[in-house]
């Protein structure tokens, strides 16, 4: 069995938010893990992912961390993630806009129940945001391509992003979709959503 390492993917259109800069930093000097840091620049975030997927798998990781740029977590964060040893694991945090919108997806149902059912904030969902999100790389074996990419409806609106396509295919595939609402990361705006 090979040694777990951790490939943290940038995907970004040439600049990075010096808050995401210093979380980086703080997280590659206390990871338990080795780790490589890659970066991809280009304007269309989904195939930055793919490349980053790519480059993860040839420089023999076994999971990569996708870290968006603009991002803020504690130095923590991955450590954390990397101990729920499972498959596919993310974190809440809102997109950039108000009133603040989780990037986690799950039914009405479970949703409502969440602080009942799970008290110690780890339970599935149905799909969650690429902005810190831990990959084992063998999942990519099991998908066929494209790994990310984006659904529209028939007036060109975004109906489906690259992150929930990505947990969709995952999900048929047999993939659990987890999150780890202990684990707090902001998104970084005008304010840190």
């Amino acid at each position: 069995m090979k040694e777990t390492s951790v490939a943290i993917g940038i995907p970004n259109t040439g600049t990075i938010k010096t808050k995401t800069v210093a979380s980086l930093v703080a997280t590659i000097r206390n990871l338990h893990h080795p780790n490589v840091l890659l970066m991809q620049e280009g304007s269309v975030l989904h195939w930055n992912r793919e490349e980053l997927v790519k480059a993860a798998i040839k420089r023999n990781a076994t999971h990569i961390l996708f870290v968006d740029d603009d991002m803020v977590f504690d130095k923590d964060a991955a450590n954390r993630l990397m101990e729920r040893n499972k498959d596919i694991v993310g974190v809440h945090y809102n997109c950039r806009k108000f009133p603040a919108t989780t990037t986690v997806h799950m039914d009405a149902e479970k949703k409502k129940n969440i602080q009942w059912e799970n008290p110690d904030g780890f339970m599935t969902c149905d799909a969650v945001g690429t902005g810190f999100l831990l990959i084992n790389l063998d999942v990519f074996k099991k998908l066929d391509h494209p790994w990310f990419f984006w659904k529209s409806n028939e007036q060109g609106e975004v109906e489906e992003g690259e992150d929930y396509w990505f947990c969709r295919k995952a999900r048929e595939a047999g993939y659990e979709i987890f999150v780890d609402l202990t684990v707090k990361v902001g998104h970084q705006g005008d304010y840190i959503y």
